[in-house]
């Protein structure tokens, strides 16, 4: 599986630009009031990195977005997760805004598209307004708690799938109800089935078992043939059909 961690900016109303870790700093929110705590992008992505670092976790790739004048912020990381296939993909995704608008917001998932346009999606892990009695480090601390519960049985799911064979007619009825159910766009179906059934001819090693997995990573090429904001969609319907107890 690979780690897809998607930040587009993009969006007129935010008039978004890409900035770096550092230069989040330079970005002064507003002053508070007795009921409102606004917090400065540096202070949530410096918390998120350190209760992340606390849980053993390091960071691959980072993007970050900011917009509204410097108001709103918008950012991604791929995990570095310590389990036992590096490549599961986990990541995050974080949005906030300091002109009471947008709240703090994570999620997380194998697979995760934040987008400006407020196309927020993914498993969430936190969602706080910046009232005065906000706990920045409690609230990640406590979100990214249940987002590596999540993944620890995402994780027991896939090496089910990778142990559970199936047979050449249970794979096209899987792919059948997956069209049916309109979790496969039509568009990609036969895409799909080609990626599994001829999986060796093709070069694709991560198709070529006979097994839920295989199917699962057959389904998941054809997907990238799609718009990144369908990719999101359709690689999650997915998930849950293949995963439904996560």
């Amino acid at each position: 599986m690979e780690s897809t961690s998607t930040l587009i900016a993009h969006n007129p109303k935010f008039k978004c630009e890409l900035v770096t870790r550092p230069e989040l700093a330079r970005y002064v929110p507003p002053v508070g009031t007795s009921t409102w705590r606004p917090v400065p992008h540096a202070e949530l992505v410096g918390n998120i990195v350190d209760q992340l670092a606390d849980f053993g976790i390091g960071i691959k790739r980072e993007q970050y977005a900011v917009g509204k004048a410097g108001l709103a912020l918008f950012g991604t990381m791929d995990l570095q997760n310590g389990y036992r296939n590096d490549n599961r993909g986990m990541s995050l995704g974080f949005r906030h805004s300091n002109d009471r608008d947008i709240a703090i917001q994570l999620v997380g998932g194998a697979r995760v598209f934040v987008c400006d346009n407020l196309a927020l999606s993914g498993e969430k892990i936190a969602l706080r307004k910046h009232s005065r009695g906000l706990h920045l480090a409690q609230l990640i601390r406590e979100g990214l708690g249940r987002f590596l519960d999540a993944f620890k049985r995402f994780d027991a799911s896939i090496v089910d799938a990778e142990s559970r064979v199936i047979s050449d007619d249970e794979a096209k009825v899987k792919l059948f109800d997956l069209r049916y159910q309109g979790v496969l766009p039509v568009s990609i179906f036969d895409e799909a089935a080609q990626n599994y059934f001829r999986a060796e001819q093709l070069g694709y090693e991560d198709s070529a078992p006979r097994t839920a997995w295989g199917l699962h990573n057959a389904a998941t090429r054809a997907v990238k043939a799609l718009a990144p904001t369908s990719q999101f969609r359709v690689l999650t319907d997915l998930g849950r059909s293949f995963f439904p107890n996560n």
